[in-house]
C-alpha cells in the first residue's frame, strides 16, 4: 500500500507545522548571502552521463567498491549526511544536496570541506546555512 495523495498532503502539513519557524529563520539568513548562481547556469550539465543518487543504507555499503571503481564514468549526487561516507571511501561526489534545516555542518561537512573543490553544492534556502 503506497502513499495516497491525502497522506502526502498531510505529511507536508505536519512537516511545515513542525519546522516553519526554523525554515523561515534560515531563509531570512540565506537571503543575505552573496548572489547565488541561477538554476539556468546548470542547464544541460551532465547531459549524456548517468547520475547515481547515493544515500546511506545497506545498498550503498554493499556497493562502495563498485561505486569507487566506476566514479569516473558517472555523476554522483549524494545527500548531505552521505557526503563524508563517500569521501572517506575515496569517492568524490559531483553534487551534494542539502535540504535539512537541522543537518549538522560540524558533523557532516566541516571535516571534509577541503576536499570539495570539484563538488557542486545545492542547498535549499531553508536548510542550515552554515553549509
Amino acid at each position: 500500500m503506497g502513499l495516497t495523495p491525502d497522506s502526502i498532503v498531510q505529511q507536508s502539513k505536519n512537516a511545515y507545522n513542525q519546522w516553519k519557524d526554523l525554515w523561515r529563520e534560515n531563509a531570512k539568513i540565506s537571503a543575505g548571502f552573496a548572489p547565488h548562481k541561477p538554476m539556468k547556469d546548470f542547464l544541460n550539465i551532465g547531459v549524456g552521463k548517468a547520475c547515481l543518487v547515493v544515500a546511506n543504507g545497506y545498498s550503498f555499503e554493499r556497493n562502495i567498491d563498485v561505486i569507487r571503481e566506476n566514479q569516473e564514468h558517472i555523476d554522483i549526487l549524494c545527500c548531505d549526511k552521505t557526503l563524508g561516507h563517500l569521501l572517506d571511501n575515496g569517492i568524490k561526489p559531483t553534487y551534494c544536496l542539502v535540504c535539512d534545516a537541522m543537518v549538522d555542518y560540524e558533523k557532516y561537512m566541516e571535516k571534509w570541506q577541503d576536499q570539495l573543490e570539484d563538488t557542486i553544492l545545492f542547498i535549499n534556502v531553508c536548510a542550515n546555512q552554515k553549509w
